[in-house]
């Protein structure tokens, strides 16, 4: 099975990196394409539950998307420095007859859940974090519902890099 493209979902953790070195290892070995996908998801962009004066909801809408935009940056700024320490040709989409790895970074506003699933499904693999027990509890990278949904609901595989991965050289 051949791997050409590899979506890399974040929401800006420092586990990013870890997935990205992992994601980068697959992508060498198939020559593939990865996508890393920031999704903004604005709690406070439809207004419900939220009782404050119309200005003051417009203001609060404007800081979030302000902050949104900012960690957006953020995130792209370190894919940006990433690919430059690993000399990874940046690019939006794969070329017909590609010859080594590239990468993109995309931005996106709406449902998190929804894009992911609708992203996976345009690529060959997905990268994300193994989930992790501690105690009784199961901290994750990625939300339940959001694994659940790329597990079941994509089509392709998913690639489950373990917490503190490294790069074995």
């Amino acid at each position: 099975m051949a791997i050409k493209s590899i979506l890399l979902p974040t929401d800006g953790r420092e586990s990013t990196w870890e997935i990205l070195e992992a994601a980068l290892l697959v992508a060498r070995r198939f020559e593939s394409h990865i996508q890393v996908l920031h999704v903004s998801e604005g709690a406070l962009s439809d207004g419900r539950g939220l009782h404050l004066p119309e200005k003051l909801r417009k203001s609060a809408r404007i800081e979030e998307r302000r902050i949104l935009q900012q960690l957006a940056d953020d995130i792209s700024a370190g894919v940006t420095a990433f690919a430059k320490k690993h000399r990874v040709p940046l690019c939006d989409s794969p070329a017909e007859k590609q010859k080594g790895v590239s990468m993109a970074f995309h931005h996106e506003h709406g449902s998190v859940r929804d894009t992911l699933v609708n992203w996976s499904r345009m690529v060959d693999a997905t990268a994300v974090m193994r989930p992790t027990h501690f105690g009784k509890f199961i901290r994750r990278s990625i939300s339940e519902s959001r694994l659940d949904a790329l597990m079941l609901h994509s089509g392709s595989p998913v690639i489950l890099v373990p917490p503190g991965w490294e790069v074995h050289r």
